[in-house]
């Protein structure tokens, strides 16, 4: 029973710390007379409503055409549908709305009203060191939970940038802090991120058994500590098409306990510490409609990381990943949709340290749906998803609460007594949106040095199934999934991301 009550606990925490870190956008796109436009239109001037916050350059530079551009009135259309896509997915606002009108003959203007997110989010943090929650509920070791706070500051100085700090204790003692900077100039595309990471863990997997992680832990002492820190530059080629170059430097150590176990779990020489630096780049070109939960356009990325590029390093470490995936989303009518995805990770086939032996199931990105109690080793994986859903319900509430009457300020040469008040409304918005799934996910994990401990990799794996996706306020996603694999192992899942 108490085992049972914990599990409860913990779902509905992690509800309220997503609600607590994301926020949904709603709005629409008006054009006033929208057949009345002439053939081609001059962007007369764009109006910006209730930015208190944000500035206006940051707005403006979402947009695909500038005022006093002359566009086709078709092109004008799509641009403006494109332009409000592109605000809300910057995720700085909860609404926003466009309206189109025509002021001569072939002018217009723009009126953009914004609804901006609550910007500074202080948080408190359970966190679970597993895969994801359903192996941890199959494990029930309670000894893997953390716990800590976070502070996000979004949109710092009205330009965008966002500042992360998080504390963590308890199984994983970690600090991470960050700090977005999307451009470095009105017209200059150049981003950086400045990041740190220290990270101590009493229990840590250290090798794979039976495709699981078997887990070595320490009562009172880390068996496992990392320092990691760098700074990616990110450079804008389009609203669609994003470079990334990463630069780094990483620092692990463990308890001579844990190397025992485990002689090459840091390098193939049996050390106990290594440094070293990394590099990496990354592609990515996004034409989805949303990052949050996309039912339309489709999305490319590809990158390559090395791990130890020389210099000054303790350790032999000479490891190059290649990642590429590519995912599509269809819309094919009446509130039917279908999504795919396929992604492949490589790495030259030879034996590497344990934390560099990975596959499947590693992490909570990369896994199928039906084998998520699994951790599937290896050195080469590739996987596709497809998912047929149907939307039972899209529906936006709005609640209007008239704020208490504000006493406007006297002007300093006003003797008058009078008294003048200004009334006003807050809006708030409730979005819901339910979506009944189909699903079917396919991969192959490769592993030429494969422990006879272990049996799923070198074999085709097969999961499919069922879902209800909830997507409501701030980005919430609410999977509840019925799964099976090609072994027919089946049961319930519960997931809060979205699957791809």
């Amino acid at each position: 029973m108490l085992q049972s009550n914990r599990q409860y606990f913990l779902i509905i925490f992690f509800l309220s710390s997503l609600i607590s870190f994301s926020q949904g956008t709603v709005g629409e796109v008006k054009i006033i007379d929208e057949d009345q436009l002439p053939k081609w239109v001059k962007v007369e001037k764009i109006e910006i409503v209730n930015n208190k916050i944000t500035r206006p350059w940051v707005i403006l530079n979402q947009f695909e055409y500038q005022v006093g551009d002359s566009l086709q009135r078709y092109d004008f259309i799509s641009k403006t549908l494109q332009s409000r896509k592109n605000l809300v997915n910057r995720q700085l606002f909860t609404y926003i709305d466009f309206k189109v009108e025509t002021v001569e003959e072939y002018k217009v203007i723009l009126t953009v009203t914004v609804k901006e997110r609550w910007n500074i989010w202080p948080a408190p943090i359970i966190q679970i060191d597993a895969p994801n929650i359903n192996e941890f509920f199959e494990r029930k070791d309670w000894s893997r939970l953390s716990y800590g706070a976070s502070l996000g500051w979004s949109n710092f100085f009205g330009t965008g940038h966002k500042l992360k700090l998080r504390m963590v204790f308890g199984n994983s003692n970690q600090i991470n802090a960050s700090y977005e900077i999307p451009a470095l100039s009105k017209k200059v595309y150049l981003g950086l991120i400045p990041h740190f990471e220290y990270k101590g863990l009493r229990t840590v997997n250290y090798k794979s058994s039976d495709d699981s992680q078997e887990l070595f832990q320490l009562s009172n002492q880390r068996a496992y500590e990392s320092i990691k820190y760098g700074i990616d530059l990110k450079f804008k080629h389009s609203f669609y098409m994003q470079h990334q170059l990463k630069l780094g430097y990483e620092a692990h150590r463990i308890k001579d306990t844990l190397l025992a176990t485990n002689p090459t779990y840091l390098t193939m020489d049996t050390l106990s510490g290594v440094r070293y630096y990394t590099i990496g780049y990354q592609l990515e070109f996004d034409k989805a409609d949303s990052k949050t939960y996309p039912l339309k356009g489709y999305s490319v990325h590809v990158g390559v990381d090395k791990y130890g590029i020389g210099l000054v390093r303790k350790g032999n470490i000479d490891v190059f990943y290649l990642n590429a995936e590519i995912a599509g989303y269809v819309p094919i009518g009446a509130g039917f949709y279908w999504g795919g995805k396929a992604r492949v990770r490589l790495t030259p086939s030879r034996l590497q340290p344990y934390i560099f032996r990975n596959g499947l199931g590693y992490d909570k990105v990369d896994y199928l749906r039906g084998y998520e109690l699994y951790s599937i080793e290896g050195t080469f994986y590739s996987y596709f998803k497809t998912n047929f859903k149907f939307q039972a319900l899209n529906k936006t509430w709005i609640f209007v609460k008239k704020k208490k009457p504000e006493k406007e300020k006297k002007k300093k040469n006003d003797k008058s007594t009078i008294d003048v008040f200004k009334n006003r409304e807050k809006k708030n918005y409730f979005p819901l949106g339910i979506y009944i799934n189909a699903f079917a996910d396919c991969g192959y994990v490769q592993d030429d040095f494969r422990s006879v401990e272990n049996f799923k990799a070198n074999e085709f794996l097969l999961g499919f199934g069922g879902s209800i996706d909830i997507v409501t306020i701030y980005d919430v996603i609410i999977r509840l999934e019925y799964v099976a694999n090609r072994d027919l192992e089946h049961g319930f899942r519960l997931g809060f991301k979205k699957a791809f």
